[in-house]
């Protein structure tokens, strides 16, 4: 028998079997807890909100990147020689956007 082991008590084979059973209870516990995060379901609700910015985000997609129109009429009056550049609104242009580059990020 095992309890008849040269050197061992009882009472040290018995403390062997229920540190040995302990260790077992542990991991089936933890496999039973990993089964139940597993198999359980979880939702997720969108809000209205959050459905009218994907309804939105699928609109901005398929609308052209470049007002194609506006290009073309831009490419025919500089073929017909028409195209007049409003030197003051680019002068001011220009300054707004060298602004920009000349400050910081997040100073206002």
């Amino acid at each position: 028998m095992v309890n008849e082991i040269k050197g061992l008590h009882s009472s040290a084979v018995k403390s062997l079997t229920v540190a040995n059973q302990q260790q077992t209870d542990k991991r089936n516990a933890t496999a039973q807890r990993q089964e139940n995060r597993s198999s359980s379901v979880q939702y997720v609700s969108l809000t209205d909100t959050s459905a009218k910015l994907r309804e939105l985000e699928a609109k901005i997609a398929s609308q052209p990147v470049v007002d194609t129109q506006r290009v073309e009429n831009i490419k025919k009056t500089i073929a017909d020689g028409t195209f007049r550049v409003n030197v003051t609104r680019t002068a001011e242009k220009m300054a707004q956007f060298e602004s920009l580059l000349a400050t910081k990020v997040g100073d206002k």
